[in-house]
């Protein structure tokens, strides 16, 4: 008799415990449900093209959120709309979630230039395409030294080592055509000079006052 109702007894714990552990696991479900809000979502909007202000709008209407998290400067680009975005468009996700988008940056992108002059044409053009600068243009000068870069102009400016450029700078190397070209003395006449030269209060150079050459 005392042998039956003990296990009477430990068959109801058991019931009780398995009912608790049943309990439990409802219970969690219907909170993990509610917490990560199962079933709640909405379909990310296509944004790229827009205006990144109107793009975070378009996002806020759908109950979403907006991070720029990059930006690149393209030349022609309407400045600051949205060149991507993630998740992508039509992706599902939960209301709330941050879309993380990349647009086209308000101002290009500025580079320190380093010292190029007096560098061979063909070094400081590949440290100009390196920096992520447009190839340059070339104007010759009369000098001995053969395609020797002489000065550096960026949008008709001098530039000087350590400047900071635009990407989108025009950059212009003055370079040596290796013609030799002295610089010449003129030498002038008396007579020439004083034929040139300016009435001052009615009165004429006198050439007597010139040294002789």
């Amino acid at each position: 008799m005392k042998v039956r109702i003990r296990f009477l007894s430990l068959g109801l714990h058991i019931l009780i415990m398995l009912a608790v552990a049943v309990l439990a696991v409802v219970i969690l479900f219907f909170w993990l449900d509610h917490y990560t809000r199962h079933g709640d979502v909405a379909e990310v909007p296509d944004v790229c093209g827009l205006y990144y202000l109107d793009a975070d709008i378009a996002l806020s209407e759908g109950g979403m959120r907006s991070t720029v998290i990059d930006s690149m400067y393209i030349d022609g680009m309407e400045k600051g709309i949205v060149l991507d975005q993630v998740p992508r468009a039509g992706s599902a996700v939960k209301h709330g979630r941050t879309i993380y988008l990349t647009i086209n940056a308000l101002s290009p992108r500025k580079i320190a230039v380093p010292e190029l002059r007096n560098l061979s044409y063909r070094q400081a053009e590949a440290i100009v395409k390196g920096l992520g600068l447009s190839a340059p243009q070339i104007i010759y000068w009369n000098s001995e030294y053969k395609d020797l870069v002489l000065n550096v102009m960026a949008d008709g400016r001098p530039v000087e080592a350590g400047d900071r450029l635009p990407v989108t700078a025009r950059i212009t190397f003055s370079v040596g055509n290796g013609v030799y070209a002295p610089t010449r003395k003129v030498v002038a006449s008396k007579d020439s000079l004083a034929a040139d030269s300016l009435m001052v209060d009615s009165l004429s150079l006198d050439t007597s006052v010139l040294p002789d050459f």
